[in-house]
């Protein structure tokens, strides 16, 4: 099956940010973290339902490099990515309705 991957506008400030501050620690390193957070999305699209789902059916993955998690649900053929958030957050941070 063919998954259509959203990603949710503020996944992208989110990411813009710790970007921003990577890159502030050490040139090149939020450019690494954004490719990071790319590898992650493909991953996502190519097998969503290979992850664990989590609370209410949600399901994550972690970052291969960075201490992040890309949070998503799967509805359908749609896979909405909702939340890039730092791994330490309180788990009830990562499930907040936008």
């Amino acid at each position: 099956m063919k998954f259509t991957l959203l990603v949710h506008d503020s996944v992208f400030a989110e990411i813009n940010d710790a970007t921003l501050y990577y890159e502030d620690k050490q040139i090149g390193l939020g450019k690494k973290l954004y490719e990071d957070f790319e590898d992650s999305l493909m991953q996502i699209e190519e097998r969503p339902l290979s992850f664990q789902k989590t609370k209410n059916n949600y399901r994550h993955t972690l970052l291969d490099k960075f201490p992040y998690l890309v949070l998503f649900r799967v509805y359908e053929n749609k896979i909405l990515v909702y939340k890039f958030i730092h791994a330490k957050q309180h788990p009830a941070k990562r499930y907040k309705k936008r």
